[in-house]
């Protein structure tokens, strides 16, 4: 006697102007930095505030770099802002990614939220924005990955409606390596047949709104349940002697093989997850308190104090930790970087010091080397 139940939102719902706030717009053959930078400073000229959301933390920091000019005696890249030329620095380009601690991530986000409208500004970000930070840009260019990152960044175009006598813009690129690579599939899994990825570009073949996106994410869904291959991944088991060696997502739960199921990540990324503590400055004295507060535990288990003396010695070092959370940047890192910020790579408590002060700073964040396969 099972009925289906009505849905809760019609879709007619999404005709109405609420659902028409942006165009997304293909521009494949920018495929570079410094074709992507040319392309941001003609929009500034026109919009103002730009976002640009590229796949890999390397990728933000080299077009920070040439727009502000950090590695270039000339200085930044020059725009025309109501008949006069300005010379963009890190007041109008803000660095945001995943290598930054808590603090400064929220200081950076305010900054835009506080952003004076009729002077330029430009958010160049990793997809951590794209995880429900509540800000607002005319004009968003999105490098190459899935339909639902795309829909994510989305979100922040055009965000509450303002634009009502022209709609936000969100512009799709291919930033590519030297080798002609797409960066995108430097993150994104490419055991899925591409098809997870390609998706974007087979159904983004010219400009399309808003409201016609309902149809599109249809067909994504539609493909996606009916493709037993989407969950593959390189570092699953094999599951019979019939199946391939790299198995899939839906075949480890098939299996109860929720070890391996536990390994499947979209984003692939090498490395190991580090969490390193940013002293304030030199007089900061938190991760040597900590280390006192973690001999406490050692010492009230060794005299066999009791339960109550090691529970309070615990609870003094959790609270000391979350003391610390806003000055710690965690990733993944490979060993040979994490070494070069902290030489001895001994934790406490899960956490590792940053020896060198001079190896983070708020506008850049932690310095790492080789941030290629890193989002």
């Amino acid at each position: 006697e099972y009925k289906e139940p009505a849905p809760l939102v019609s879709a007619e719902h999404f005709k109405s102007p609420s659902f028409s706030r942006y165009t997304i717009e293909p521009r494949w053959e920018v495929n570079s930095l410094e074709a992507l930078g040319d392309e941001v400073c003609k929009e500034i000229e026109i919009s103002k505030h730009v976002m640009v959301v590229l796949n890999t933390i390397k990728d933000t920091r080299e077009l920070f770099e040439l727009l502000t000019g950090k590695l270039d005696e000339n200085g930044g890249l020059s725009v025309e802002i109501n008949g006069e030329s300005l010379t963009l620095t890190d007041e109008n380009v803000i660095l945001l990614n995943t290598r930054f601690i808590p603090d400064d991530r929220r200081a950076k986000i305010q900054r835009v939220r506080d952003a004076d409208l009729e002077k330029p500004l430009i958010l160049i970000t990793t997809q951590l924005i794209e995880a429900g930070v509540d800000i607002d840009f005319p004009v968003v260019f999105r490098d190459y990955c899935p339909l639902p990152n795309l829909i994510q960044a989305a979100g922040r175009c055009n965000r509450n409606n303002k634009n009502t006598e022209t709609k936000g813009r969100i512009i799709l690129v291919d930033i590519q390596s030297d080798a002609g690579k797409s960066r995108a599939k430097l993150i994104y899994s490419q055991d899925i047949d591409d098809w997870y990825l390609r998706f974007t570009k087979d159904e983004i073949t010219k400009a399309i709104n808003e409201e016609e996106l309902l149809e599109v994410q249809r067909r994504f869904f539609e493909t996606l349940s009916g493709n037993l291959r989407i969950g593959a991944h390189p570092k699953l088991g094999k599951h019979s002697e019939n199946e391939e060696k790299s198995s899939n997502l839906l075949l480890c739960i098939r299996d109860a093989a929720f070890e391996d199921a536990g390994k499947f990540r979209l984003i692939q990324e090498d490395g190991e997850q580090y969490a390193f503590y940013i002293r304030e400055n030199e007089q900061d004295t938190a991760y040597d308190q900590l280390k006192l507060l973690a001999d406490q535990i050692l010492i009230a288990k060794r005299i066999k104090q009791g339960y109550g003396p090691v529970k309070a010695a615990n609870i003094a070092v959790e609270l000391h930790l979350r003391k610390m959370r806003n000055r710690v940047v965690q990733g993944r890192l490979k060993i040979e970087e994490a070494r070069l910020l902290s030489p001895e790579l001994e934790s406490l408590m899960g956490l590792y010091l940053l020896k060198n002060l001079e190896d983070y700073t708020h506008e850049y964040g932690l310095k790492v080397r080789d941030d290629h396969n890193f989002c």
